[in-house]
């Protein structure tokens, strides 16, 4: 079962991070990524793709899988992208 909780917390870390992107904080928030993996949820179901971006967690690009859907939200480090 999906987990309901989580992300608006997980949403809220990022967010806050995100609002002073320094290398530390970019730190801060890899490492809060890497929790996430120990909860049940997806990573839209956050909401906050921009705060995401800011922190280098997220990108948009055009997915190779979906030509036809355009650009997408692509999440995780740099190289490590997951749709």
């Amino acid at each position: 079962m999906s987990d309901h909780h989580s992300p608006p917390i997980f949403a809220w870390i990022f967010e806050h991070l995100a609002k002073n992107p320094t290398e530390e904080n970019k730190k801060a928030a890899l490492e809060a990524w890497h929790l996430m993996f120990d909860f049940d949820f997806w990573y839209g179901d956050m909401h906050c793709d921009k705060a995401l971006e800011k922190l280098g967690l997220a990108r948009k690009k055009p997915s190779k899988e979906y030509p036809e859907e355009g650009e997408r939200w692509f999440y995780g480090p740099e190289g490590k992208d997951r749709e």
